[in-house]
């Protein structure tokens, strides 16, 4: 009975999936809520979970990375969940490190440290430096699924309280070396109101669930893999 209810789950996911992935979320995310061993709550401290917590500890490799590399990223406008967030191409651009299953040809060979640095994080399915350009803004939007919590580690920020995120009304500012992680599910904005760049790393980290949460959540990320992709270019 276990067996056919669970194949049934694959196969319901499946369809929403190759129809429209926003739906995902909407059916799913109250389950996976209920199913969170650590609460739904906007933000959480970076050792909330021992990931996020020893990702921290490698910042300033990430940081020398990025500094060197970040020049040469692409928009991040246009892509799948970030198509109309920002106006214009140079407000926002990314390097992908990791999308789900894989680490990014390029990123290896820009950023080779901080991809095995990634590599030693199973639960890690999104990693990329993300790059702000002064007085960029991002609207207000949410994302999909809450089967993640969302990890931004700061690298080389304006360290000012005029570049920040509004999520669900709450106001986080980046600090260099400083990391906050955030349910992205909730509305959120951000604001570079400096004249300086901003860049942290921005990861996917998997939710803390019990066993049926787990479940359907392991069944989800191995869609994202098969149905989501990204490019660095």
């Amino acid at each position: 009975m276990i067996i056919i209810l669970l194949l049934l789950i694959i196969f319901i996911l499946y369809f929403l999936f190759k129809n429209d992935v926003t739906l995902i979320g909407k059916i799913i995310n109250p389950v996976i809520a209920s199913c969170s061993l650590i609460g739904n709550e906007v933000m959480y401290n970076t050792d909330t979970l021992e990931t996020s917590k020893e990702l921290v500890k490698f910042w300033k490799v990430f940081r020398k990375e990025a500094l060197e590399t970040y020049e040469n990223y692409s928009t991040i406008r246009g892509d799948m969940f970030f198509e109309d967030i920002v106006k214009t191409d140079k407000e926002w651009k990314k390097l992908y490190i990791k999308w789900h299953s894989d680490i990014k040809p390029i990123a290896r060979e820009l950023c080779p440290e901080s991809c095995k640095i990634i590599e030693m994080f199973p639960n890690v399915k999104i990693a990329m430096f993300s790059v702000l350009a002064p007085g960029a803004k991002i609207v207000p939007h949410r994302g999909v699924y809450k089967g993640c919590l969302r990890f931004h580690l700061g690298l080389s920020t304006p360290n000012s309280d005029d570049c920040f995120i509004i999520i669900n009304g709450e106001k986080y500012s980046w600090k260099d070396g400083e990391g906050i992680l955030l349910d992205d599910t909730y509305l959120h904005e951000v604001h570079n109101n400096t004249e300086e760049t901003r860049i942290i790393l921005f990861c996917d980290i998997v939710r803390p669930l019990n066993f049926i949460g787990s479940s359907i959540n392991n069944i989800i990320m191995n869609l994202f893999a098969i149905f989501t992709r990204r490019k660095n270019i």
